[in-house]
């Protein structure tokens, strides 16, 4: 068992090494690791800090039958990724997901349905700015500077 928890692996090749080695992995169900392990057949996933999850895969992996079979099917997968396959799905899915955990984190989710508001505001404080440096286009207002 290769147990895995790193929440950044990006195109997993700590997970792929250890099944193409027919070693089952117990790995973290975050960044790349979802797209390799396929759950209770190649290996297992378990939610980010998730300890008891860990060790409730491990005692299944303590069964030597189970573990061989479950060896010989994540190595079968593992033949699946060569290099082109492995950048494919880090340049067409991970990739994008990268965006936009990045956004959400960076701008504090701005863009979801949840942040109309927080927008709103925020054009009306640029638009107040604006007024007040008599940016042409705006016009000076004492609640909010508003577009002509």
């Amino acid at each position: 068992m290769k147990p895995h928890s790193q929440l950044s692996e990006t195109l997993g090749f700590v997970v792929l090494e250890s099944m193409a080695s027919g070693v089952p992995v117990v790995g973290c169900a975050a960044g790349g690791i979802p797209d390799l392990i396929r759950d209770e057949d190649t290996g297992f996933l378990v939610q980010p800090g998730d300890i008891d999850g860990y060790v409730n895969c491990a005692k299944k992996l303590m069964d030597s039958k189970f573990r061989q079979e479950m060896g010989v099917r994540a190595r079968t997968e593992a033949e699946k990724w060569g290099w082109e396959a492995a950048t494919s799905v880090l340049r067409n899915v991970q990739y994008e997901k990268a965006l936009i955990n990045f956004h959400s984190r960076a701008f504090g989710g701005f863009g979801s349905s949840k942040t109309k508001s927080v927008w709103k505001l925020l054009r009306m404080r640029i638009a107040r700015v604006l007024g007040r440096l008599r940016i042409p286009g705006f016009r000076r207002n004492t609640d909010v500077a508003s577009p002509i």
